[in-house]
């Protein structure tokens, strides 16, 4: 039989058992290589000592710098946490991934080297450090309500920058807390009909749309609440000197920063110079401030203005009750994008110092 393909010839000496054996030695040789080749994918996903790949970051230019602000749920500390790494990333600075901005709770998603009963938050935030400073420039974390002292003992020697974000608009923050299913005593979710909704958290990820049925009996005890854990927060740093820590943190509210998405005129340069505070306070070139909201403008628009009726259910009701409160009450509720600015604009006068 003819062919068009070269005949190779097998001498004689292995055929049989000969070729047999060297066929299956063959196989083992390669089967050995797949395996090795597959054993750091392997340990990186069972073994949560081993390091993270840092390919994708640019060469560190500095000794690690650590961040943390402490802030509250519903205080859009996710969009900031991200436009910080952004403006760091613009500057050329790597910015440390390896776990989440709130990896200081005890959870192994949020920091994968804690494990309940083996490394608690302390220890998982210790060796989250230590390999941030072999790749890093910047470490940003966000300390979710409050920062103990056994968490900021251990963190001490890293000499972490501090600062707060809020939402200033208590009304805005406990609607927010409501709909995501946080706070039930104040309120619950309910879609458009009134009937319970069970969107909550995902309606950030969903085309789903709830609303915050607020209680106005505990109203006015829920809008307090934030304002006095903000307080609280801010005068907890002064026992913090103890670990060398600096008490010069600056107060920083989302109404203030996210200010300029709105299209709002007159605003920019203020907007401006809350971030340009924010970038020098952390170590940051202020120069980047534009760049980020104009960069912000492009990727994301203008951000569409919703009016407090557009989250609440049973606004006219919670409008009522907040008219009988006063202010600083009343102000909370905003009707058009004129009154949240005006709201936001007085934050600059009362925050504190």
């Amino acid at each position: 039989m003819s062919s068009s393909y070269p005949h190779v010839m097998i001498p004689h000496l292995l055929s049989g058992p000969v070729m047999l054996f060297l066929t299956h030695l063959l196989l083992f040789e390669a089967a050995v290589v797949v395996v090795v080749a597959l054993l750091p994918t392997v340990s990186m996903g069972m073994n949560k000592d081993t390091e993270l790949v840092f390919d994708d970051m640019p060469k560190r230019t500095h000794s690690l710098r650590v961040v943390v602000f402490l802030t509250q749920g519903c205080s859009g500390s996710s969009w900031f946490h991200s436009t910080l790494v952004q403006a760091a990333k613009l500057e050329g600075y790597a910015v440390y991934s390896g776990v989440t901005k709130e990896c200081l709770r005890p959870s192994s998603d949020r920091n994968r080297f804690y494990e309940e009963g083996i490394c608690d938050v302390e220890c998982a935030i210790v060796k989250a450090l230590h390999e941030a400073e072999k790749h890093a420039d910047y470490f940003f974390i966000g300390a979710m309500y409050d920062f103990p002292d056994s968490i900021a003992q251990a963190m001490a020697p890293w000499k972490p920058t501090t600062l707060f974000y809020f939402r200033a608009n208590s009304l805005n923050f406990v609607s927010c807390q409501v709909r995501d299913c946080f706070n039930k005593k104040v309120g619950e979710s309910v879609d458009a009909l009134g009937s319970q909704s069970n969107v909550c958290f995902q309606r950030r990820h969903s085309n789903a749309t709830n609303f915050a049925k607020l209680n106005p009996e505990y109203l006015k005890t829920s809008l307090d609440w934030n304002t006095k854990n903000m307080n609280k927060m801010i005068d907890s740093m002064d026992h913090l000197k103890q670990y060398g820590y600096e008490t010069n943190s600056p107060v920083v509210y989302d109404e203030l920063m996210t200010l300029f998405e709105y299209d709002t005129s007159g605003v920019w340069t203020t907007v401006m110079r809350e971030w340009e505070k924010v970038l020098f306070h952390v170590g940051i070139n202020p120069a980047v401030a534009e760049r980020i909201m104009r960069i912000e403008i492009a990727k994301l628009g203008i951000r569409p203005y919703i009016p407090s009726s557009k989250r609440l259910y049973n606004h006219e009701e919670v409008k009522n009750t907040l008219e009988e409160l006063g202010p600083p009450y009343s102000n909370f509720y905003h009707t058009t994008i004129d009154e949240y600015v005006a709201f936001a604009n007085t934050i600059t006068q009362n925050r504190p110092s």
